[in-house]
């Protein structure tokens, strides 16, 4: 079991620059960081924690930098070990933590498949162990969530985006929009499906058959990889051509986005079940699993393909983005598994989860210690 003693996450600004820039989120942490440990560290109740966990990558290295800088400061004051973490390892586990805060979440034990959806990342990989994982499929451009980040300032209408803060979630923005009904406005279809033929042609009839979004590398297929910057200039062509679009196509384009990207990922999983993976869980974390429409869709698409018995384990969306929680809940099981961290390691910028590539796996990287 574990307890979450102070949960309080802050974004960097983004809304000037139409996402996360280095420099702005840089500041962000220089700003924000001491202040949060200043909130949190009473919590402990002048105990000492067993260890200091801390993000070492991947990522940008200079914002990692103040985090494992001020980690190190916190391990030498209090003599406690330092575990450095791999940020997508994190996220897959994640559920694990939530199991271990509620005892009526689903617990979820290796091996495992995980969808790692980000603004940064998209990855499908087999978790077979704590340091052991092999990236089945990743995005040979932008990640999953740089694309529906890009659909969202595209289609979005401008009175709309004014009416939120500096720091602005564009995956939630474009779903509300897109679905301001919540449940009752998605009904989605599998491909080959009668009712999707049916819908197919009603979206033609109703919007002149102007969209051309097509599915992500369907001309030269390649089993293991993701594309999804296409989708985005798609979207941009449809709008140049319409520029006084209405809000309702607009809306149902935004969907169409979405459930193109959603299939397309969809499509990769189970190809991966199809040969071989054989895993009783299918694990969606990072920022784009909070999207209501995504875990709905793959649901039904796994279903259509005969992947009933497959369970698919998404955290709640408080979990779904960057936190400190689960850093704190992996480095935890890296230190039950046996290691710790040198005070001498450096923030980086490219940490593979896959044990194949070089320098790459959990272990990949120089720095760790058997304790």
């Amino acid at each position: 079991t574990a307890t979450l003693l102070f949960h309080e996450t802050i974004t960097s600004p983004n809304k000037a620059t139409g996402g996360i820039h280095p420099l702005l989120s840089l500041t962000s942490h220089r700003r924000h960081l001491a202040p949060l440990l200043a909130r949190a560290i009473p919590t402990l109740l002048n105990e000492k924690p067993d260890i200091v966990a801390v993000t070492r990558g991947p990522g940008m290295v200079a914002s990692l930098a103040v985090g494992l800088d001020t980690a190190k400061g916190l391990a030498v004051a209090w003599n406690r070990p330092l575990v450095g973490v791999n940020h997508m390892l994190a996220h897959a586990l994640t559920p694990r933590l939530v199991s271990a805060l509620d005892s009526g979440s689903p617990s979820v034990e290796f091996p495992f498949l995980t969808l790692l959806v980000s603004g940064g990342h998209t990855l499908l990989v087999h978790s077979l162990g704590l340091t052991s994982h092999q990236v089945l499929a990743g995005s040979i451009d932008i990640a999953i969530g740089d694309m529906v980040d890009k659909v969202a300032r595209s289609l979005v209408p401008a009175e709309l985006m004014e009416k939120q803060g500096e720091t602005v979630a564009y995956g939630r923005v474009l779903e509300e929009f897109c679905f301001p009904r919540g449940e009752p406005d998605w009904a989605y279809h599998p491909p080959g499906s009668n009712e999707r033929k049916v819908e197919t042609a009603e979206k033609a009839d109703a919007f002149g058959g102007d969209w051309n979004v097509a599915v992500p590398l369907s001309r030269h297929p390649i089993a293991n990889a993701f594309s999804f910057s296409g989708l985005g200039s798609a979207v941009q062509r449809v709008i140049d051509m319409k520029p006084l679009m209405t809000v309702t196509e607009r809306q149902a384009l935004g969907r169409e986005a979405m459930m193109v990207a959603f299939e397309h990922v969809s499509s990769r999983i189970i190809a991966a079940l199809k040969t071989g993976s054989r895993v009783k869980d299918l694990v969606v974390s990072g920022g784009v699993a909070s999207n209501k429409f995504l875990r709905h869709l793959l649901r039904r698409y796994l279903d259509a393909e005969g992947f009933t018995e497959v369970r698919l384990v998404a955290p709640p969306m408080m979990y779904c983005t960057d936190q400190a929680a689960m850093i704190a809940w992996a480095a935890a099981e890296m230190w039950r598994g046996g290691w710790c961290t040198e005070l001498d390691v450096m923030p980086v910028r490219k940490w593979s989860l896959d044990d194949k590539v070089v320098r790459g796996g959990v272990l990949g990287v120089s720095g760790w210690v058997r304790r």
